[in-house]
């Protein structure tokens, strides 16, 4: 296995991670990055689900996937039943998606 890894700087713990990109000429990255108004979905969750599969066969051992993209929790239930693993998404936090507030200290 490939190893990437990263110290956090607070707690100087190491953290492994995998990455994978969707290809940028796909239809998802081209419609999203490009901003476009229309968007294949058959097209667009084929190479979410290509990304997926590539992921899991690069790293066997992998037991969760983070979706870091708000585009593609859409495609949540495919991934997992294509690669088996349980698959989260920065919007599963709502701390991630409700407006930003200043810390207020007494």
């Amino acid at each position: 296995m490939r190893k990437s890894w990263l110290v956090t700087p607070i707690l100087q713990l190491p953290a492994l991670l995998a990455l994978q990109g969707i290809d940028v000429k796909s239809e998802f990255a081209t419609a999203i990055l490009g901003n476009r108004a229309t968007m294949d979905i058959e097209k667009a969750g084929a190479d979410v689900l290509a990304a997926a599969r590539a992921l899991k066969q690069r790293e066997p051992s992998l037991q969760c996937v983070v979706l870091e993209c708000t585009n593609m929790p859409p495609y949540r239930a495919a991934i997992e039943a294509a690669t088996g693993l349980k698959t989260w998404a920065l919007t599963d936090d709502s701390r991630l998606t409700r407006p930003w507030r200043p810390l207020v200290t007494a």
